[in-house]
């Protein structure tokens, strides 16, 4: 799955500033929609992100199931609390949550050409870039070729349907 961090933390790419950080600064809250939010990458992700910025990050609890943390969301934001401040959210939640989020472009600047154009362009909804990924989880399809011609395939499948259909036959 693909997450994404939304709000402030257009601080966390390599290309943007990094002062010193603030001790007098602001404490953030962060909700994660996974477990990742414990992680030795994420909390190195977080140290980058407040020099300067604020004192600290502030955990809050979430949810086991994606699906739940969506519609947690959701509803945090309709009734306008105050936290969070920080999002992790799925790959397929920006244009849901886009109304409730802040515009990043103007905080990143140079730095939205360190990431991937197609995420970016997933990120932006209405002209306004909402999500910023914090890590990039991709799948991949090994298959074996001589599996394939001895069944009378030419050619790995291109579609989920040619998939499905490849591996009935075979």
């Amino acid at each position: 799955m693909l997450e994404s961090v939304l709000g402030v933390c257009a601080g966390w790419t390599s290309g943007c500033r990094q002062p010193t950080r603030r001790p007098d600064g602001p404490v953030l809250t962060m909700m994660s929609a996974s477990e990742v939010i414990d992680s030795d990458f994420t909390q190195h992700a977080l140290d980058v992100f407040l020099r300067g910025r604020a004192s600290r990050v502030r955990t809050m609890p979430s949810l086991n199931s994606i699906d739940i943390q969506l519609s947690l969301y959701q509803d945090l934001f309709q009734r306008r609390l105050p936290q969070p401040d920080i999002c992790e959210i799925d790959v397929t939640w920006p244009a849901m949550l886009a109304e409730h989020l802040v515009d990043l472009a103007p905080y990143v600047g140079d730095g939205v050409k360190l990431f991937d154009p197609m995420l970016i362009e997933n990120y932006t909804i209405a002209g306004r870039l909402v999500a910023l990924p914090l890590f990039i989880d991709s799948s991949l399809l090994y298959y074996r070729t001589d599996l394939l011609h001895e069944y009378g395939f030419t050619a790995a499948p291109a579609t989920w349907l040619e998939l499905e259909q490849m591996a009935r036959t075979i």
